[in-house]
């Protein structure tokens, strides 16, 4: 991996920074992390919004944000946002790493917005904050509880029994 300007090299791959960002039109590129020993984390800056990618040798994935790992490692959960531009990966997501990254469940803005990740409760769930529907104001705020259930993952607006609170 390396950087020669605005060029970003990363496994074989090349990420050019584009456009001007003083005029509110541009791309950077920023390799942030390894993850998995397998893939580099490269945050994806636009002007007012962003995107993450993992890169491997043969490909990268837009996942939307940093991963979050589980407890386990074997899971990560991604929460993006941006009210400004439309993207296949906005939502709250789980996803497995094993044997290529994949998504195992997103929750639509249009049922619950994302706004911030509070933790991993346990390998099975995820709470995070956020509120019903489309919210661009976030108003009222909320927990919601992303949890694995029955061989699905489902979002439920009351901690089940699955989720373990490790904050006590």
């Amino acid at each position: 991996m390396n950087r020669r300007g605005r060029v970003l090299s990363v496994r074989g791959q090349t990420f050019e920074d584009e456009g001007d960002c003083e005029s509110g039109d541009c791309t950077r590129y920023e390799a942030d992390g390894v993850w998995k020993d397998q893939y580099v984390g490269v945050q994806v800056h636009y002007y007012e919004e962003g995107d993450y990618l993992l890169v491997d040798r043969n490909d990268h994935i837009p996942i939307g944000s940093r991963p979050i790992p589980s407890p386990s490692g074997r899971r990560f959960f991604t929460g993006h946002h941006d009210d400004r531009r439309w993207s296949p990966y906005q939502g709250a997501s789980v996803w497995e790493w094993e044997p290529t990254p994949r998504r195992l469940r997103v929750v639509d803005t249009d049922l619950a917005t994302f706004h911030s990740f509070t933790g991993w409760r346990g390998d099975r769930c995820v709470e995070f904050i956020g509120a019903r529907g489309y919210n661009v104001g976030l108003e009222p705020a909320r927990t919601f509880w992303l949890a694995e259930q029955d061989g699905d993952w489902r979002l439920l607006e009351e901690r089940p029994a699955v989720c373990v609170d490790d904050r006590t």
